[in-house]
């Protein structure tokens, strides 16, 4: 069984591998404030290559792959909106929808 807190731990020094499932990053998928940019996951099915995007204080603004996400944020980094669905945040920043 894979450990994907380990994983996670683990991110920047190797990629994770299961029994059925690879990822693969390149030397340049990250940048240099350690964002993932761009990985590969193979399976029995196939390829899927997924990249990311991130503003200015480096928060997850695009991701493309098997589906494709676009989220906003307010200026105290609370998220706003992914696609087409918009968050409601009180003024004690709590998600409120």
């Amino acid at each position: 069984m894979v450990d994907l807190a380990q994983c996670a731990r683990e991110r920047y020094r190797t990629p994770c591998t299961t029994s059925y499932w690879q990822e693969t990053i390149p030397p340049d998928g990250y940048d240099k404030a350690g964002n993932l940019l761009e990985t590969t996951v193979h399976d029995s099915i196939g390829d899927a290559s997924y990249r990311y995007s991130y503003d200015n204080l480096y928060q997850l603004i695009h991701e493309e792959g098997v589906f494709s996400d676009d989220y906003s944020f307010d200026s105290i980094c609370n998220r706003l909106k992914k696609n087409d669905s918009s968050y409601q945040v009180s003024s004690l920043n709590q998600l409120l929808s």
